[in-house]
């Protein structure tokens, strides 16, 4: 009797063991990602497409950073910027290694290694302007905080970004470099994901809704282009929302009022 009985709770405990087993298999398995979790984030998600996608397995860190004033609203992102635009982005150039500082790399200091400051080069067609004149005649590059690091071992960037969308629009709400004329964003108020765009009829409402001189007839403008119901009713919205808050900036104290413009890319230097 002892041995059937002990025969019977080792069978039970050999089912427990297959069963627990079973469930961890699935559950790894079936757990997303770093491509399908970077997918998902509603900001700013890494795309499939651009010529890191190959590395997009690796680790992500994020790192918070302070900034001197608010972008809370379009009308403080525009204020608190130089440029707000409408573009695609057509690929990533480049990354960049700046800002080399030498950092311990054992626990007792004996060694050391430099670490770097990753900026990602993005490839740009400006389609339209909303505060601000960029060339529209040839593609500009934008620089954006954060990227693949020196090493290649994992991702940096600041909270809440990543990598911008190739073969996407954004609006865009860059700062222009007094020294070079670089366009930068680094933060995720200054890239507003609008998505694929396709058909004339979205292009065509964008720029009239862009071109349009006050509130009254931006708001004509957006319900003329509502009415065709093949055109996204979110992307007007939002080209909209930020063609009117260019009416009225909020510039933020410490800020100059008047926007630098890009050496590299305004209108005015490329007479």
């Amino acid at each position: 009797m002892k041995n059937k009985k002990l025969n019977i709770t080792i069978s039970v405990l050999i089912i427990l063991l297959i069963t627990v087993l079973i469930i961890t298999t699935l559950i790894l398995n079936n757990k997303p990602s770093l491509d399908s979790q970077v997918a998902t984030n509603d900001k700013l998600p890494v795309s499939a497409n651009n010529e890191l996608s190959g590395n997009n397995n690796l680790p992500i860190d994020y790192y918070a950073a302070s900034y001197a004033y608010s972008l809370a609203t379009p009308e403080k992102a525009i204020g608190g910027t130089d440029y707000t635009f409408i573009a695609k982005v057509n690929g990533i150039v480049r990354t960049e290694y700046r800002h080399p500082v030498e950092v311990p790399d054992s626990p007792d200091g004996s060694r050391t290694k430099i670490v770097y400051d990753p900026y990602t080069i993005y490839d740009v067609t400006v389609i339209e302007n909303i505060r601000g004149n960029l060339i529209k005649t040839k593609n500009i590059e934008i620089e954006q905080a954060g990227g693949l690091n020196k090493d290649g071992k994992y991702y940096i960037f600041p909270e809440n970004t990543g990598l911008l969308n190739i073969g996407e629009y954004y609006i865009f709400s860059t700062l222009s470099s007094i020294i070079d004329g670089t366009l930068r964003v680094e933060r995720p108020e200054m890239m507003i994901l609008l998505g694929k765009m396709e058909g004339t009829d979205t292009f065509t409402a964008i720029q009239n809704i862009v071109a349009s001189k006050n509130a009254s007839t931006i708001e004509d403008s957006k319900n003329s282009a509502l009415i065709n119901k093949e055109i996204n009713f979110e992307i007007i919205e939002k080209v909209t929302e930020y063609t009117k808050a260019a009416l009225t900036p909020v510039v933020p104290e410490g800020k100059n009022e008047i926007p630098v413009k890009s050496k590299l890319y305004d209108v005015e230097y490329s007479k």
